[in-house]
């Protein structure tokens, strides 16, 4: 790639390149490598543009040799640049662990938008690099969130991120099966695996480089979510959200509804159901 000091030119030229693989949003992935590279934003990116400002050659080359490695192997850009946005929080994040997705944050709008800021204790179940977990800390001083995953390499990443985000006093990782270990709580949430074993080799190269036991939910996709909800029978709290895959809603109302309990859907940013809250009567 022909190497540029003009931001324009250079965005112009990696975006090209990245559309060619066939990779989706590439403008927006060419201004994050850029504004990972200059530790600044998309916005600020996007002026610097406009003024046709320079940047140091030695930047363009690392932008270009991340282009490139995105390009040839398409390995998701949150892993190779190792780290992410979430709810406005920067996150660390490695192979370890699933890329939050956009979606996931009204899950914790969801939650944030149904209890005050009150000492609560919560647990988010499958907390991987903890991205739920410390987005709820970040937004609520008195609460404190039990993260629980069955990795031990995810759970030093959730560790991670809660010391980058000083919430190493609030947030407590434990290796456990989903739930079992508990008896109470003031609430419980989880992003479980719901992809259907059977859809997995048809999912975009990207996502078939994240960890797949964080992704495959067994032959429906439900296999999980059916395991949570047997124990969330056994432990006081106030309500369990969960978040769920595109066509999974009427099965999972039907597993609700055998329960008597309570549930509301919510719908994410492209006004696809994608949550569900559960209580119990």
């Amino acid at each position: 790639m022909v190497k540029n000091r003009k931001i324009p030119d250079w965005l112009k030229e990696s975006s090209q390149s990245l559309k060619d693989a066939d990779i989706p949003e590439p403008e927006i992935e060419a201004k994050l490598t850029l504004g990972y590279l200059l530790k600044t934003s998309l916005g600020k990116i996007s002026t610097m543009a406009i003024n046709n400002d320079n940047v140091p050659e030695y930047i363009i080359e690392q932008a270009d040799e991340i282009i490139n490695r995105r390009c040839s192997t398409r390995k998701p850009l949150a892993y190779l640049l190792g780290q992410w946005e979430f709810y406005g929080i920067l996150l660390d994040i490695d192979e370890n662990v699933l890329i939050p997705r956009p979606e996931t944050e009204v899950l914790v709008d969801a939650i944030l938008n149904n209890l005050p800021d009150d000492e609560i204790l919560g647990i988010d179940v499958g907390t991987g690099s903890g991205a739920v977990a410390i987005a709820l800390l970040k937004n609520r001083k008195n609460w404190k969130i039990i993260g629980a995953d069955i990795s031990y390499e995810a759970l030093k990443v959730a560790r991670r991120n809660a010391e980058l985000n000083e919430l190493s006093d609030r947030f407590f990782p434990i290796r456990c099966n989903l739930c079992e270990p508990f008896g109470r709580s003031d609430f419980i949430v989880a992003n479980l695996p719901y992809i259907p074993t059977g859809q997995f080799d048809e999912l975009q190269p990207e996502v078939r480089c994240e960890p797949r036991k964080a992704l495959d939910g067994g032959s429906d996709g439900l296999e999980f979510i059916r395991k949570i909800l047997v124990q969330f029978d056994n432990i006081e709290t106030k309500f369990l959200a969960l978040e769920f895959g595109f066509g999974q809603k009427k099965r999972i109302i039907e597993l609700i509804e055998r329960k008597n309990y309570t549930y509301e859907i919510i719908e994410d940013y492209a006004k696809t159901p994608r949550i569900i809250l559960i209580g119990k009567r």
